[in-house]
C-alpha cells in the first residue's frame, strides 16, 4: 500500500513538474522578444519572473545579465552572466561571453577561469588558447604560456605568430636569446618558403644588430620570390606605420606601391577609400573607386562609392550612368539593402537634373528593395510634393518616416511641408513648430544644422499663409542669412517685397 502510494505521489507531481517547465519556457520566449524589440524594461521583468519560477536555470540569469551590462549596470551584469556560466560550465556560449566581456573591461585575472573553460570545451579554437597565453605569459607564468603555445603548434604546425610570442617570452622574460632566435630559425626550417616568416626573422636579426645573419634570411626570402618579397615587406611596414602612429600619408605612400605590385588588393582599396572619403579629396577617391569598378564590377559596392564621389562633384549624368551600369552587373549575392540604395541615389541624381519621370521610377525601385527605406521614402515624398503631384500619396510616404522616426526634423520638414502644399495649414504649422519652434532665439536657428535656408523659407511661407507677417519675414531673413544655397530663388524677393510668392 505504502508503495502505490509514492507512485501516486510521483503521478501527480510529474504533471506539475511539466506546467513549471512550460510555464518557464513561456515567459523565457516572452522575454526574449521584448529584448529583440528593443523593450528592455519589460524584457528585464520578464526575465526575473522566470528567475522567480525556476532559479536553477541559467538561461535567464545569462540574458538578464547581458541585459544589465546593456542597462549600464556592468557590476551587477557581470556577475549574473559569471554565476550562469558557473552554474553551466559546459556551455561554451556561456563561457565565451563571460570571458569577452571581462577582457573588455580588463578584468583579465578574472577572465582566465572562463577561457581556460572554453578552451578544453573548443580545443580547435587557437585564438583562445593564444589569449591565454598571452596572459599567463603578462602574470610571469611562462612554463604555462609555453606550454600552450607548444600545443597550438602540435596541433596547427608553427606559425608566425606563435613563434613571436615565444620569441618574446625567451629573449624579454627569460632573458635566453639563443632559445629566442630558435622559435623563428626552426620555422623558417619547417616552412623554407614562407615568405613573411623569413622577412621576420631577419628583421629580427636586424633589430638585435647582426645585419649578416638579418641579410641571410632576407636574400632566401628575395630567393623564394621577389613580388611576394617586396609585398611582404611592405604590408610588414603599414601594419608597423599603423601600431605607431594614426593613418597618415606615410601609410598611404606604402599602401599605394603595393597596390602597384598588387592592383586587385581589395583589403588596400578599401583603406584608402576610407582615408581619402574622410579627408574628401574627392579625385583620389574616384580613382580607387573606378579601379574597383573596372577590376570587380560584380561588386555593387564600389558603383555606390563611385556615384557617390561623382554627386559630391556635381557630376549626375556620370553618377547616373555609374549606377545604372552598377545595377545592370551586380552579383547574385548583393544584398537588397545595397541594391535600394544605388536606386535610390540614382533617383536623387535623376532629379538634380530635371529627369523626374526616371527619378520617381528609381524611387519605386529602391522601395521595392527595401519598402522600409525611410531616407528614399522622404526624398520621393518631397520630390512629389515639389512637383505638387500624387500629393495624398507623398503624404502618407511621409507618414511612414515619421512613424520609423518621429523626431528627425529633416522628415518632419517634409511631412509640413506637404501639408502646405495641400493647403492644410494648420497641420503644416504644427509639425513646423517642431522643427522651427517659433519662441526660438535668430541665434539658435542660424546654429541649428537642421534649420537650412530651404527650411526657414518653409517657415516663414507657413506662417504667412497663417497670417502671421512678422514671423515669416523673420524666417526668411534668418533663411536669406543661412546663405547654404538651399533657398528657392525667390526667397530674395519675399525678403525685398516682404511678401509670399508661389511663384
Amino acid at each position: 500500500m505504502l508503495k502505490m502510494k509514492k507512485l501516486l505521489f510521483f503521478a501527480l507531481l510529474l504533471p506539475l513538474t511539466l506546467m513549471a517547465d512550460i510555464r518557464y519556457d513561456y515567459y523565457f520566449q516572452e522575454a526574449t522578444s521584448k529584448r529583440l524589440a528593443g523593450k528592455l524594461d519589460e524584457a528585464v521583468a520578464l526575465y526575473e519572473h522566470c528567475l522567480r519560477l525556476d532559479g536553477r536555470r541559467p538561461e535567464a540569469l545569462f540574458e538578464l545579465g547581458r541585459l544589465q551590462i546593456a542597462l549600464k549596470e556592468d557590476s551587477l551584469g557581470i556577475e549574473m552572466m559569471r554565476q550562469a556560466a558557473d552554474m553551466d560550465s559546459l556551455n561554451a556560449n556561456y563561457q565565451e561571453n563571460v570571458a569577452a566581456v571581462m577582457l573588455r573591461r580588463m578584468m583579465n585575472n578574472e577572465a582566465v577561469t572562463y577561457l581556460e573553460r572554453l578552451s578544453a570545451l573548443r580545443p580547435s579554437r587557437s585564438e583562445v588558447k593564444m589569449q591565454l597565453a598571452k596572459h599567463y605569459g603578462n602574470i610571469g607564468n611562462w612554463e604555462r604560456a609555453l606550454e600552450i603555445l607548444d600545443a597550438i603548434d602540435k596541433r596547427e604546425g608553427r606559425s608566425v605568430e606563435t613563434a613571436g610570442e615565444k620569441f618574446s617570452i625567451y629573449m624579454i622574460d627569460c632573458k635566453d636569446s639563443v632559445r629566442a632566435f630558435q622559435q623563428f630559425e626552426e620555422l623558417c626550417k619547417e616552412r623554407p618558403y614562407d615568405v613573411m616568416a623569413l622577412i621576420q626573422c631577419g628583421r629580427l636579426y636586424q633589430y638585435y644588430g647582426d645585419t649578416l645573419r638579418a641579410n641571410q634570411f632576407f636574400e632566401e626570402a628575395r630567393r623564394v620570390g621577389p613580388t611576394e618579397t617586396e609585398l611582404a615587406l611592405l604590408r610588414s611596414d603599414a601594419v608597423s606605420l599603423l601600431q605607431r602612429e594614426a593613418p597618415g600619408e606615410e601609410v598611404v605612400k606604402v599602401l599605394k606601391k603595393i597596390l602597384e605590385l598588387q592592383p586587385d588588393d581589395e583589403n588596400v582599396m578599401g583603406y584608402l577609400m576610407e582615408y581619402y572619403g574622410k579627408k574628401e579629396d574627392y579625385e583620389q577617391l574616384e580613382e580607387i573607386c573606378r579601379r574597383g569598378v573596372n577590376l570587380y564590377p560584380e561588386n555593387l559596392g564600389y558603383s555606390y562609392f563611385l556615384g557617390i564621389t561623382l554627386m559630391q562633384q556635381k557630376r549626375f549624368e556620370n553618377a547616373i550612368e555609374v549606377f545604372r551600369k552598377g545595377l545592370e552587373k551586380r552579383g547574385e549575392g548583393t544584398r537588397p539593402s545595397l541594391i535600394s540604395e544605388v536606386w535610390g541615389l540614382k533617383g536623387d541624381a535623376c532629379h538634380e537634373v530635371g529627369r523626374y519621370d526616371e527619378a520617381f521610377a528609381a524611387f519605386d525601385s529602391a522601395l521595392v528593395y527595401n519598402k522600409d527605406n525611410v531616407a528614399y521614402l522622404n526624398n520621393y515624398a518631397y520630390y512629389l510634393s515639389l512637383r505638387e503631384e500624387r500629393l495624398d500619396e507623398a503624404a502618407e510616404m511621409s507618414r511612414r518616416t515619421l512613424k520609423a522616426a518621429p523626431d528627425n526634423p529633416i522628415y518632419l520638414d517634409t511631412y509640413a511641408w506637404i501639408m502646405f502644399i495641400s493647403r492644410q495649414y494648420d497641420e503644416a504649422e504644427r509639425v513646423m513648430h517642431k522643427v522651427v519652434p517659433p519662441d526660438s532665439t535668430d541665434e539658435y536657428l542660424l546654429d541649428n544644422k537642421y534649420c537650412m535656408s530651404n527650411v526657414l523659407e518653409h517657415a516663414g511661407d507657413i506662417a504667412w499663409m497663417q497670417g502671421k507677417e512678422e514671423d515669416a519675414l523673420r524666417f526668411w531673413r534668418l533663411a536669406m542669412k543661412r546663405d547654404d544655397k538651399t533657398g528657392t530663388p525667390l526667397l530674395p524677393k519675399k525678403v525685398r517685397k516682404k511678401k509670399y510668392y508661389a511663384k
